[in-house]
């Protein structure tokens, strides 16, 4: 019997990437990142065209909603930030710590690159 694709995107890892002013543990979903989804990623960086801007941005959260499982992000009240892409306190969290855990899933997913679960970013 072959392999089942949903079965493939449910294995889910966890890293804790060091930020040099704290660390972040995330979970999440390394199967879910596809070349689909690079190739959305790397239009954010080429177009210009407001519109567009605004819908690769939709289109990056809704990314990294199906990508993350959970993680330890909190707010200043303590809370953890929910991974909703219409919660506020989600969508304003940081570029850069959307870019380090984006950075930790590609390398991980680089072919013959040996699995572990944690990794700094």
């Amino acid at each position: 019997m072959g392999l089942k694709l949903s079965d493939v995107r449910r294995e889910e890892r966890t890293a804790t990437i060091d930020f040099g002013y704290g660390e972040l543990t995330v979970t999440y979903r390394p199967n879910v990142y596809t070349p689909a989804m690079v190739s959305e990623m790397a239009a954010v960086d080429t177009d210009s065209d407001n519109a567009a801007i605004r819908s690769q941005n939709q289109s990056f959260i809704r990314q990294m909603t199906e990508l993350l499982v959970s993680w330890d992000l909190i707010d200043d009240d303590g809370e953890v930030v929910p991974i909703d892409a219409t919660d506020d306190a989600f969508l304003s969290v940081p570029f850069p710590i959307f870019r380090a855990v984006m950075v930790h899933i590609g390398e991980d997913n680089r072919p013959g690159k040996a699995r572990s679960s944690s990794g700094a970013g």
